[in-house]
C-alpha cells in the first residue's frame, strides 16, 4: 500500500533538495556568486561562500528530518491491526 504524502512532505523534500544542490555547488565551485551575478559581496574573503555552506547544511538537515517524520507519519497512523485473539493493537494500550 502506498501512503499518501502531504504537501508538507513535498515542500520539505524540495527544500532539502535545493539546499543540497546549493551546498554542493558552493563547495565544488566557490566563485559561482561572482561569476553568475557579477558582484563580489565579500570582497574576495570567501566568508559569504562559507555562510552559504553553513546555512545550506542546516536547511538540508532540518528539512530532511522533517520530511522523514512526515513520511513516517502516515505509516504510524494506519489502521490498527487485529491479533489472533481478536483484540486490536489500539485495545492493548
Amino acid at each position: 500500500m502506498r501512503p499518501h504524502f502531504t504537501w508538507r512532505f513535498w515542500v520539505e523534500g524540495v527544500a532539502a533538495s535545493a539546499a543540497f544542490v546549493l551546498l554542493a555547488v558552493t563547495l565544488v565551485w566557490p566563485d559561482w556568486i561572482e561569476l553568475v551575478l557579477g558582484v563580489d559581496p565579500d570582497l574576495g574573503s570567501g566568508a559569504l561562500e562559507w555562510l552559504i555552506v553553513l546555512v545550506s547544511f542546516v536547511v538540508l538537515l532540518s528539512a530532511s528530518i522533517l520530511a522523514g517524520r512526515e513520511w513516517r507519519g502516515p505509516i504510524r497512523r494506519s489502521s490498527p491491526t487485529t491479533s489472533p485473539s481478536g483484540t486490536t493493537s489500539s485495545d492493548l494500550s
